[in-house]
């Protein structure tokens, strides 16, 4: 009898533990506003806040460059990199995360969003593109929009 009530304790320790997740395996790193930032240069901020209402009221905080340096202020946290392959400092940034494949792919298209491990941490990056400006406001509108309902 005593053997019986051990071996159901063990088994329900065991099955919560395994209901639990393991930090770090395979979990999908959750965007939150809090830990989130937006990366684009001054034209594409501009364009995007002043003919998109998502994007003017979008919560997480939206750093604008003005250089093709990564602050490292933001990069312990998911990244939404707003921006062509040609625009002004983000076109940089977005050739160094990006593979020679999906570079190409992303010259093929009129707009894209790839999503990416970071490079500096174990956050998400994602990349809303396009090949102008009106493309890649539908890019980040699209994800903005994705996004809303969670935050």
């Amino acid at each position: 009898m005593k053997w019986i009530k051990t071996k159901e304790i063990f088994f329900s320790i065991f099955l919560v533990m395994s209901l639990l997740p393991i930090a770090g395996l395979g979990e999908d790193v959750a965007l939150t506003p809090e830990n989130t930032a937006i990366i684009s240069n001054e034209t594409d901020e501009s364009f995007c806040r002043d003919f998109s209402i998502l994007l003017r009221r979008v919560k997480p905080e939206w750093i604008v460059l003005d250089n093709a340096i990564m602050p490292k202020s933001v990069k312990e946290k998911n990244l939404i990199i707003v921006g062509g392959l040609h625009s002004e400092y983000t076109g940089n940034i977005i050739k160094e995360i990006l593979s020679q494949e999906e570079v190409n792919y992303v010259q093929d298209v009129k707009y894209t969003v790839i999503e990416k491990e970071s490079p500096w941490s174990e956050n998400k990056i994602i990349i809303c593109t396009g090949s102008d400006s009106i493309f890649i406001k539908k890019a980040a509108e699209e994800v903005l929009a994705s996004l809303e309902g969670e935050w």
